[in-house]
Parts: structure tokens; C-alpha cells; sequence
């Protein structure tokens, strides 16, 4: 799981998806997770999207992208 976070967020403060993503790894879940300190809900700041990209493009191709036929 690729888990997003804004230590700013009023909705979703960063101790839950903290706490969540935790959880799903004590439970053997792989788990990814980026924390960008100066934003709010959503990466809006240039590099913090560019950086969430790069991110999701690299997850993806690790955990989706297989050379096994399927």
C-alpha cells in the first residue's frame, strides 16, 4: 500500500495514516509511506507532486508490473 500525507491535513491528521500504515505493516503488508511536512490535504507544492509522482510511478512498477505472464 502506497500511503500520501500532509502533516498539515485538518481532516486526516498525520498520526492516523502514521498509526494505519503501522498497522498494515505489522500485519505484513508493504507499505510505502511518504509524509510532505509543508502541505495540507493533497501534494499541491511543485516539488512535493513531483516527488509523490515519482513515488507512485516507482510503486507501481515494483508491485503491479510483473514479468510473470499472468
Amino acid at each position: 500500500m502506497l500511503i500520501g500525507q500532509g502533516f498539515n491535513n485538518p481532516c486526516s491528521p498525520p498520526l492516523e495514516s502514521e498509526n494505519f500504515a503501522e498497522a498494515l505493516s505489522e500485519s505484513g503488508v508493504p507499505v510505502w509511506f511518504v509524509q510532505a511536512n509543508n502541505e495540507g490535504k493533497g501534494f499541491e507544492k511543485k516539488e512535493n507532486l513531483d516527488f509523490w509522482m515519482r513515488t507512485l510511478v516507482h510503486f507501481l512498477k515494483e508491485h503491479l508490473l510483473s514479468e510473470q505472464p499472468l
